[in-house]
């Protein structure tokens, strides 16, 4: 009797450290915000979420998603035409690069009062790179029918705590950015109108030292649509990608640090000769 109940003490025992000890699941998802109201969030397996094969991939039911907008935010001329982001998490290890990335097409149909969206992508548990690295922006807009006021912001963030971006975030607007790691700065795409098509890119680095997995990368998505004339479809297709790459040296770089190692086993080997002469 007392080996059966040691036998069952030991196998809960066992099973309680599988449990505490098994890794958290990676959290990657969007969260959606229109004038200062939080509108969803959307995860892989989310109802929102259409079908996938990977779970690296979201590809967002927009039917249901303007849906949400015009129950919520009372904005029905405010509409997505598609939302998808992406993340290599799930693959990223032993990789050089991780990154996150959004695209999207938002459209506005007049008359109707100036709106602005929020989009915030977050994943959690990258693996790789590790060592030194760099954080890189990289986004574009192709405004249509603008008018004064239209623009957008983007900006990606490292955070080295692995937390990611909560969800559902604190009733503040604009997103209050992760609380650890560095950022890339802000980067403003502003269409010189009003006028009819107007499209820019930009890209934007920044050296951020040591990489210590695991670790979270969040993008901020902060688009204005002003008002239009009746009828008039203004229009957003946006994208922006978030990069974090192991820093590789360059080749001289690379001489220089081995012409040391090398001058310093030159000096060992030299100072033990001299000292076998003495002896």
């Amino acid at each position: 009797m007392n080996t059966s109940r040691r036998f069952l003490t030991l196998a809960f025992a066992g099973l309680a450290a599988l449990a505490l000890g098994s890794p958290t699941r990676a959290d990657f998802h969007i969260d959606v915000y229109v004038n200062g109201i939080y509108i969803d969030t959307i995860t892989p397996s989310s109802g929102l979420a259409l079908p996938s094969s990977t779970p690296s991939v979201i590809n967002v039911n927009t039917t249901l998603l303007n849906q949400e907008i015009a129950g919520f935010a009372g904005t029905p001329y405010l509409t997505f035409n598609n939302l998808t982001a992406t993340s290599n998490q799930p693959t990223a290890t032993g990789m050089q690069n991780a990154n996150i990335g959004v695209n999207g097409d938002v459209v506005q149909v007049g008359p109707n009062p100036t709106s602005v969206v929020q989009i915030v992508v977050s994943s959690t548990d990258f693996a790789a790179p590790q060592g030194l690295g760099t954080l890189s922006s990289s986004a574009s807009d192709t405004f249509t029918n603008f008018g004064a006021g239209d623009g957008r912001t983007f900006q990606s963030y490292y955070d080295g705590s692995n937390t990611g971006q909560p969800s559902p975030l604190p009733p503040n607007f604009p997103v209050t950015p992760p609380p650890a790691g560095p950022t890339t700065g802000l980067q403003a795409f502003v269409p010189l109108g009003p006028g009819t098509v107007f499209s820019t890119a930009g890209t934007r680095s920044v050296f951020i030292g040591s990489v210590v997995p695991p670790f979270a990368l969040v993008n901020d998505t902060f688009l204005t649509i002003g008002t239009n004339p009746n009828g008039v479809v203004s229009d957003d297709r946006f994208a922006g990608t978030t990069t974090l790459s192991a820093v590789v040296p360059e080749p001289a770089s690379m001489a220089l640090v081995l012409l040391g190692f090398s001058a310093v086993g030159l000096g060992s080997m030299h100072h033990r000769r001299k000292a076998r002469v003495i002896a």
